[in-house]
């Protein structure tokens, strides 16, 4: 099998019969379609990562990122009132 993003969604291809397969439909950018160790389909929307259950068809977030500065913490009052 093969897999690749065309115009924002995944697809997989069977190399020896060539049937082409649409994996996702959406308005969202699909990116970095690669296999799982467990034979599964992975793919990057943003900072948001699927796995595809090629068997059953199910989808399911598997990593969500987020990134931030880091907390500040409590600072001091600066003013009189605040104090």
């Amino acid at each position: 099998l093969q897999a690749y993003v065309f115009e924002g969604n995944v697809f997989i291809k069977n190399v020896k019969s060539g049937v082409i397969k649409q994996i996702t439909q959406s308005s969202a950018t699909e990116s970095k379609p690669q296999f799982l160790n467990d034979g599964n389909l992975a793919y990057r929307q943003g900072n948001i990562f699927f796995k595809v259950d090629l068997t059953t068809g199910l989808t399911r977030e598997i990593a969500n990122l987020k990134l931030a500065d880091k907390p500040q913490g409590v600072k001091e009052p600066s003013t009189y009132i605040a104090k």
